[in-house]
């Protein structure tokens, strides 16, 4: 006679089949998160490959899930709507085909971003940039040679100093979110305690005076938000209002600010003060701008190889590629691309970004959301006098939207919903185990 464990045989077969088949998603969405993540990493140096690789992933992610995904689209639409605004600014653009293809690319981007952070816990995502960033500091180790006997910054397989300095800056970051968060693995923490003076010195041969600055921002923010989780709530409380009000007051100045700071350090760099020219393409922007002031001349639409004024400031610049340029100034180029509505939303979006991850740092410290703020705060000092925190299938934007992903939804009460769960999952296993032992027969 069989004992009865209350459970009848088509449920207790169906709930562990069921069981199976959500663990079995689970690590697909695992697998296809670390593909995402790795491709983002190289997309300086394998463009096209990594934005195949990164679609590729996104897609596999939405067809694992599709009505889930959706929900959590509708959810955050909020993050959504410059993305649809790039995509309804093709009625207007000079260039329509053009704006049409790189709307529907930051949007697919967007999306990307917020699933992905939907799906992949933040420690996989920051071990996986991190091993990802390591590997990208070993294939630069070959052109450091050259560039300490003549003394030219380093670009490396990137191609650009900016670029490299931005690599090794998300290595410094990476490597101190890995350090000091105790739930990574401790091999990784190891790594990343060897490659972190690398990265540093990386930094430095790139002569890029944006990283050092956005890498100083970052570290303070980093460890000022760590430290200030440590005092009772109402200290902190205090001391984000002062902070914020100091901000709210310099922000008509943060430009000439980052200016200055950015001024400053091409001079400890031995390099010319005038930033490169941009200070003319500002110029050059304005006055473009201000022929459309409202809604711009389209997402996408102004460099493009034909068009009068991009090919004088491709000529002025001596870009003979005539392409990967930019206004060095994200609100700049969005003013130009979608107006002052796309500026307004633009900064709107990262001030909601922001203040959401203040909260969440605040209410409920952590060493992996203390990262995300900080690193939103490095993005945006690079916003004065860099372009790409809006671009299709860049590791910024995507790093950008699913930090703001994961401080509205991972919380550590969240978390621990999702190890209930996970112990949940591991009930069908004891009970089949239980079933099969009361199978076997009886010695007597």
């Amino acid at each position: 006679m069989r004992a009865n464990f209350g459970f009848k045989g088509n449920r207790l077969t169906g709930h562990l089949g069921s069981a199976r088949l959500e663990q079995r998603i689970r690590r697909t969405e695992y697998a296809l998160c670390v593909l995402a993540a790795t491709a983002l990493s190289f997309s300086g140096i394998y463009s096209t490959m990594s934005a195949f690789f990164f679609i590729l992933a996104a897609v596999g992610l939405i067809a694992l899930r599709p009505i889930d995904n959706a929900r959590v689209l509708l959810v955050f639409a909020l993050l959504l709507a410059l993305p649809l605004l790039a995509i309804a600014s093709t009625v207007w653009s000079d260039a329509p085909s053009r704006t049409l293809r790189a709307g529907m690319q930051l949007f697919i981007t967007f999306a990307a971003a917020i699933i992905l952070a939907k799906r992949c816990p933040p420690e996989l995502l920051i071990g996986t940039l991190m091993v990802s960033v390591m590997v990208i500091g070993i294939q630069i180790m070959p052109y450091v040679p050259d560039t300490l006997a003549n003394g030219y910054p380093l670009r490396g397989p990137l191609g650009s100093k900016n670029a490299l300095g931005f690599t090794a800056q998300l290595g410094v970051l990476l490597s101190f979110a890995t350090l000091l968060n105790p739930e990574m693995p401790r091999p990784l923490r190891i790594a990343a305690l060897i490659f972190l003076p690398y990265f540093f010195w990386l930094i430095n041969l790139s002569q890029s005076a944006g990283s050092l600055t956005s890498t100083a921002i970052f570290l303070f923010v980093f460890f000022s938000s760590l430290a200030l989780g440590r005092f009772p709530m109402t200290v902190r409380w205090t001391a984000t209002v002062i902070m914020l009000v100091v901000i709210a007051v310099l922000y008509p100045y943060l430009a000439d600010l980052s200016e200055s700071l950015a001024g400053a350090g091409t001079q400890a760099l031995g390099k010319d003060t005038t930033l490169t020219g941009r200070t003319m393409l500002w110029r050059v922007a304005e006055d473009f701008a201000s022929r459309r002031p409202m809604l711009g001349y389209g997402y996408g639409s102004f460099w493009r190889q034909g068009y009068v004024e991009a090919e004088a400031l491709w000529r002025a610049f001596g870009i003979r590629s005539r392409m990967g340029f930019n206004f060095h100034n994200e609100y700049i180029e969005m003013r130009v691309g979608l107006g002052v509505v796309g500026m307004g939303l633009l900064i709107a979006t990262n001030v909601g970004i922001f203040l959401l991850s203040i909260y969440r740092q605040l209410t409920t410290p952590s060493v992996t959301i203390a990262f995300f703020l900080a690193l939103q705060t490095a993005f945006y000092a690079r916003t004065f006098a860099e372009d790409g925190l809006v671009a299709p299938f860049s590791e910024t934007t995507v790093l950008w939207i699913a930090s703001a992903a994961y401080c509205a939804m991972w919380s550590p009460q969240a978390r621990t919903s999702i190890a209930a769960a996970a112990q949940r999952m591991k009930l069908p296993r004891e009970a089949l185990r239980r079933v099969r032992d009361a199978r076997m027969p009886r010695r007597t």
